[in-house]
């Protein structure tokens, strides 16, 4: 739903505000997103949140840390009223991964964990606990936690497996980010070798 209304929005965007033969650069759209959600008044206040998440994620993208943050900071205050606990633990999850190219390790952590709280057990938040988990995959490796990292990647993996609601795209993502926490923690060798060992002994 969300990648539907950005998906909406960047529509909007294309077709009636940018100048006809001068497209527009990521930034630019990005610049111009955010200043339509901040004038917008939804009478969801929780696809608000998630739209501004959104838009602060996609300026981490293109290392607009500062951008990012003060629109994520922004979401992360405003989610704090919100009784939706998914949205709410999303929300210090992306501000967690803001903190880590900035150098704020321990505050990632702290917000990683925070997010964390939020989600129960129960089935349909496992697309959100493997999303919390994979930002907390990061911040574990930045600080030189590579057991913590590969821990918290695979607790994402068996998030998506128990869930009847993942998508094949989180999958890939999980997938994509536990084989990359792998090979930053030099653990390929190490499985591989487990394997063969195990494959000789049966």
């Amino acid at each position: 739903a969300r990648a539907e209304r950005i998906s909406d929005l960047n529509q909007l965007l294309l077709t009636d505000v940018a100048p006809m033969g001068k497209p527009l650069t990521a930034n630019q759209l990005l610049e111009l997103e955010e200043h339509i959600v901040e004038r917008e008044h939804y009478d969801n206040a929780a696809n608000h949140v998630e739209l501004l998440l959104s838009i602060g994620d996609q300026y981490s993208g293109e290392d607009e840390n500062e951008k990012a943050l003060a629109v994520l900071d922004q979401a992360y205050q405003l989610s704090r009223g919100l009784k939706e606990r998914s949205i709410r633990a999303k929300a210090s999850c992306v501000l967690s991964g803001a903190m880590v190219p900035i150098g704020q390790l321990a505050r990632a952590e702290a917000l990683f964990e925070e997010g964390w709280r939020e989600l129960s057990g129960a089935a349909e938040f496992g697309p959100d606990r493997a999303f919390c988990l994979l930002r907390g995959s990061e911040v574990a490796y930045r600080n030189g936690d590579s057991i913590k990292a590969v821990a918290r990647a695979r607790a994402a993996e068996d998030a998506l497996k128990e869930s009847p609601a993942a998508s094949d795209l989180q999958e890939l993502n999980v997938l994509m980010n536990l084989g990359g926490v792998y090979g930053d923690a030099g653990l390929f060798r190490s499985e591989e070798h487990t394997s063969e060992l195990q494959s000789h002994h049966d």
